[in-house]
């Protein structure tokens, strides 16, 4: 897994409220993307919290 320089989604919530609405939706659509990409594994991310939700770049990646 790459490192997530630009931290998690709990420590970057100030930042994201100012986003754009698109870019807050494409974050959001990468959240659930990752999640359904972990349920079609038949896998269960058993620890879910904002914590956990990385943020790499311009991307969110659901850990």
């Amino acid at each position: 897994m790459d490192y997530a320089n630009n931290g998690n989604l709990g420590g970057n919530l100030t930042r994201i409220i100012k986003s754009d609405r698109n870019q807050n939706l494409y974050m959001l659509y990468e959240i659930i993307s990752g999640l359904n990409d972990i349920h079609n594994q038949d896998l269960i991310h058993c620890d879910f919290h904002d914590g956990n939700i990385l943020n790499h770049g311009n991307k969110i990646h659901s850990e």
